[in-house]
């Protein structure tokens, strides 16, 4: 037991001495990355470029639903017309066929609107996820340049160190 206790005592010692030389050497630092990111001038900068873009995509969207509401009202308009008895048969078929077009028509509107609606979703998504890998990589690396400056070893990010959402 004594000689277990002289070989574990001095290795213990040994150990306890060097790990505190090298947390001596050790410097932490700590950033708030939410903070930096949502107070950087390029972010704002990107996120009005976005709202810009998100606008023009509504207007587009309003346009075409208006050639929709249009397109939908001309349908019912013809609908009418072939039901109208006063005129002949071969008028109504006509009209009908005609009526029968302009729902394909509609339909093939309808389907374009929802396509445009999705891409548009998709493409919002796509420019904001580049915003955000773009701006983080700059503040990284100004945080890492100043980091190195400071002689810290170690930088941690508050924000998840305290919560769950972050950047």
């Amino acid at each position: 037991m004594k000689n277990i206790l002289r070989m574990t005592l001095p290795a213990f010692l040994l150990m306890a001495f060097l790990s505190g030389s090298a947390l001596a050497q050790t410097k932490i630092a700590t950033v708030d990355l939410k903070k930096l990111f949502d107070n950087y001038y390029k972010t704002k900068l990107a996120q009005a470029a976005i709202q810009e873009r998100a606008t023009q995509f509504d207007q587009d969207e309003k346009g075409m639903k208006g050639d929709l509401k249009k397109s939908s009202d001309d349908y019912q308009q013809l609908l009418q017309q072939a039901d109208d008895q006063a005129l002949a048969a071969a008028e109504r078929d006509r009209r009908k066929q005609s009526a029968a077009d302009k729902l394909k028509e509609l339909q093939t509107s309808k389907a374009a609107m929802d396509q445009f609606d999705r891409q548009a979703q998709v493409t919002l998504g796509e420019q904001r996820q580049r915003m955000r890998e773009n701006i983080l990589t700059e503040i990284k690396a100004v945080v890492t340049t100043k980091a190195k400056a400071g002689g810290y070893t170690l930088v941690f990010d508050t924000c998840l160190l305290y919560t769950s959402r972050c950047v």
